[in-house]
């Protein structure tokens, strides 16, 4: 007789954090048609996988995540992939593991992500791309990614943990 095999518990935890974050991706590209409302639900994601995820899978979730706002975004290719995984690196790097976080901690991380993942962009597009993405092009989009930011980052943090928290194995202890 054979079990469940080891890992199982947890690619069905990664396959239901990816889906999750592609729901929130589309339901967020369906909803913010004008480019002036679109809210960042992309720092969000990546706080999380940042502060809850082990390395490899953190890293592999981000860059799906980052191809999946490209893909939503209808910006120029590659500029959500690499600044989303960039972000999570730097993350990881700089901001210790956090875990039962208070709301205005996390939000503070998210809104700085946000700030992170506009800069890296805005440096990429002048180096690389094509250069349409300024401050000034991006200004009336500018509070309406701030304003998601603060009032979707906790709460999306929190879907995140409670999905992952239904999912992670728990340690079984022996007495």
């Amino acid at each position: 007789m054979s079990g469940p095999a080891p890992n199982q518990g947890a690619a069905l935890r990664f396959a239901a954090l990816f889906g999750v974050a592609t729901f929130v991706l589309a339901t967020n590209s369906v909803l913010s048609r004008s480019p002036s409302l679109r809210l960042d639900v992309v720092a969000p994601i990546v706080v999380f996988l940042s502060l809850e995820l082990e390395l490899f899978a953190g890293l592999i979730a981000a860059f799906g995540v980052g191809y999946l706002a490209d893909l939503f975004s209808g910006e120029p290719k590659g500029l959500y992939w690499a600044s989303t995984v960039i972000q999570f690196l730097l993350l990881r790097l700089f901001v210790f593991r956090i875990v039962g976080s208070r709301p205005p901690i996390v939000a503070a991380i998210v809104v700085a992500t946000t700030v992170l993942g506009l800069v890296v962009r805005l440096l990429m597009q002048a180096t690389l791309g094509p250069g349409r993405s300024t401050v000034t092009s991006m200004s009336p989009g500018l509070l309406s990614l701030f304003l998601g930011a603060v009032l979707l980052g906790y709460p999306l943090y929190a879907l995140f943990s409670r999905v992952d928290a239904k999912l992670r194995p728990r340690d079984e202890q022996f007495f």
